[in-house]
């Protein structure tokens, strides 16, 4: 991401800026960090939830403090706020991620999003069918599956959380 605002129409959607920003400034993305609790990753997520992009003149890691006003709260993401972050996901460009940030570093971020979606996500079930679609898609490509556990996964009405995805991790990078 660079320093220049995007126009909303040029502008790549909230996630994918997200992820891209993410990588570029190397954010700690381990879900139980005990150093800085993905703070960074988490202040970016609830700004989305809210509404809000990375190209955005008032994007919180934009000012000079880096948008550090203290460590937000799980409490933060509301029902709302997850739902609104759940369908911000649905339109990121993950062949774009996957190819500039690699497969590790974008199903973390989308573990991420399912760490702080979850109780949503089985709720709702916004982000599932897409993330089943997609991964069923991606592993015929690469020759079809090997493994049963991933081949379970990848049914229809599976709700995906964020333990889920080192298997699909696994089943990508086999050779």
């Amino acid at each position: 991401m660079s320093d220049e605002k995007l126009q909303p129409s040029m502008r790549p959607s909230a996630f994918t800026a997200l992820v891209l920003l993410a990588h570029e400034r190397a954010w700690c993305w381990t879900i139980h960090c005990g150093t800085c609790g993905h703070l960074y990753y988490k202040r970016g997520l609830l700004e989305l939830g809210y509404g809000g992009h990375p190209s955005d003149n008032d994007w919180w890691s934009d000012r000079d403090d880096g948008g550090n006003d203290g460590y937000p709260s799980d409490r933060f993401f509301t029902p709302n706020v997850q739902r609104h972050l759940l369908r911000a996901t649905t339109d990121a460009d993950y062949q774009e991620l996957f190819g500039l940030c690699g497969i590790t570093f974008t199903l973390a971020s989308i573990g991420l999003l399912l760490h702080h979606c979850e109780k949503e996500e089985m709720r709702s079930r916004i982000l599932s069918p897409f993330l089943t679609k997609m991964f069923n898609e991606m592993l015929m490509k690469q020759g079809g599956l090997r493994n049963e556990r991933v081949k379970i996964l990848l049914t229809m009405g599976h709700i995906w959380n964020w333990k889920d995805l080192e298997q699909i991790e696994n089943e990508l990078k086999r050779p």
